[in-house]
């Protein structure tokens, strides 16, 4: 198995204490929405909100697993808007930044989500995150010319 390949899969309440470790990071926090967790229990608490999203069918937090050991490196989100739509967010561990792995977990969740009947994808950056940028726009998203949030693009994807 290529070291670069990733796969994913819903999180468990054993992968609290990566999420913490990512999560309580103020430097990969500053562009998020929400403040970095403090404790093993805010993880904890991500992991039970991700299932209760997840049996809602609301939205979808799953792990990023790198390589043959099956690292977790970071999640990936996705939350339906209507038929056919979602918008999408991720998040990698500070190690695993610079390395293309983002554009490869989006690139590949985007195929995964299209073969379920997705069409329309939606992404929401902070305009100061070039790295994230970067991203959405090598995996083929466009910004779009208004954005309704405040220091933040609406990037899109429709395949």
């Amino acid at each position: 198995m290529d070291p670069k390949s990733l796969d994913f899969r819903p999180l468990r309440l054993s992968d609290a204490p990566v999420l913490l470790q990512f999560y309580s990071d103020a430097d990969a926090m500053r562009f998020r929405g929400s403040a970095p967790l403090q404790h093993l229990e805010d993880a904890r608490q991500m992991v039970a909100q991700a299932e209760e999203q997840a049996r809602r069918g609301l939205s979808y937090r799953l792990a990023i697993l790198q390589g043959p050991a099956k690292t977790m490196i970071g999640t990936f989100l996705y939350k339906v808007l209507k038929a056919q739509a979602c918008e999408i967010g991720y998040s990698l561990g500070p190690p695993y930044w610079g390395q293309g792995l983002a554009t490869l977990a989006v690139s590949e969740m985007i195929h995964r989500l299209h073969r379920q009947g997705y069409r329309h994808f939606e992404a929401w950056t902070h305009i100061e995150n070039t790295g994230s940028i970067r991203v959405l726009e090598k995996a083929g998203f466009q910004r779009q010319p208004k954005s309704e949030k405040l220091n933040q693009y609406c990037y899109l994807l429709v395949l």
